[in-house]
């Protein structure tokens, strides 16, 4: 997710194959919150929707309808996380996940 973010800032998105490497990550199991936070920033730097972020064919677009879902499941809870709940979220993940909710528009839906 972090070298998803290098190249995303590079403009390097679609040559680096990183809607591939999405694809996979999702298909996984759950992301962590910093990892959710990291793909949300590649995404929102390399100016994708959310629903046109993966490599995948048309066949999958289950995986393309989920991928938003997946990302901000995986940051709700660095972004709600309070000192005693267990969950140490860095700055620099909610600092990420943050301005990609703004940058993606989904200030609206996910306030």
């Amino acid at each position: 997710a972090s070298a998803a973010c290098t190249l995303a800032r590079c403009g390097s998105w679609a040559s680096a194959r990183c809607g591939f490497l999405l694809a996979q990550a999702i298909h996984r199991a759950s992301l962590t919150p910093v990892a959710g936070a990291s793909w949300l920033c590649a995404i929102a730097q390399a100016g994708v929707a959310l629903d046109a972020a993966t490599d995948k064919p048309e066949a999958e677009e289950s995986l393309a309808s989920r991928v938003e879902e997946v990302l901000f499941d995986s940051i709700e809870l660095i972004v709600s996380a309070e000192d005693g709940d267990g969950v140490r979220a860095s700055t620099i993940a909610v600092a990420r996940a943050l301005w990609a909710v703004c940058v993606l528009e989904k200030t609206e839906e996910r306030s």
